[in-house]
Parts: C-alpha cells; structure tokens; sequence
C-alpha cells in the first residue's frame, strides 16, 4: 500500500486520464518511465454504493494529521 509521499508523488509525477477501461470509468496514470496503473471510479460505501463510476477512494499506509483519532488517509479522484 503506498504512503501519502507516494501518493503526492503521483498526483505531481503522472499524467491522469479520465476513461473507461472494460466498461469501468476511472483514471489512467502514467508514469515518466511510461508503465501505468488504472484506478477505477469504485464509489464508495455508506450503507449501500455510492459514486459508482464518477468517484474512487483509496487509502494509505500513512496516518491522517488532520483528525485527533486513527484515521488512514485517503486520496480521492
């Protein structure tokens, strides 16, 4: 699981792509070196899927600043 450097290190490195990839809507990242990751707009859960399609939350191995309790951070795209 990456930490929320490489994470930032993402957003600022890599090229991002809004499409679809087998029906599934989600980003294209590509690196410098030119390999690639595909990170699906998986939604969220509260209960029941939300966002399907047009959102993605994916955690890190780092612990958030921001909240007084344990929380992992999350990128959202």
């Amino acid at each position: 699981m990456p930490n929320i450097n490489e994470v930032e290190e993402l957003a600022k490195n890599c090229t991002w792509t809004w499409t679809a990839q087998n029906d599934v809507n989600g980003y294209r990242i590509v690196g410098p070196s030119g390999k690639e990751i595909f990170l699906p707009a998986a939604g969220q859960w509260r209960n029941t899927p939300i966002n399907v399609g047009s959102t993605g939350y994916y955690w890190t191995s780092s612990l958030s600043d921001e909240y007084t309790y344990t929380h992992i951070n999350y990128i959202t795209i």
